[in-house]
């Protein structure tokens, strides 16, 4: 059990958390392996006002902290997901 200053200061950190992800929006990361691509994504993001962070990578280096999260994938052309040759 927590005592009322634990749970107080809990509270206080959520609502700054809150305040925090409402001032920057989600954590979004983009990977490409086309440099080019990064680049203008990057220039995309920024006149957004977007804080995304991009890195030129292949999706098979993609790598994700534990917890839920979301993939949009944009596979080459007559590619699918569940082929092996993707990954």
């Amino acid at each position: 059990s927590h005592d009322a200053g634990e749970r107080a200061r809990f509270a206080a950190l959520r609502q700054e958390l809150r305040a925090l992800a409402r001032e920057r929006g989600p954590e979004v990361r983009g990977a490409d392996a086309d440099p080019r691509a990064i680049r203008t994504a990057e220039a995309n993001a920024k006149r957004a006002g977007s804080h995304a962070r991009f890195r030129a990578a292949p999706l098979a280096a993609l790598r994700l902290a534990p917890g839920r999260h979301h993939l949009v994938a944009n596979p080459p052309y007559g590619m699918r997901l569940e082929d092996e040759a993707f990954w």
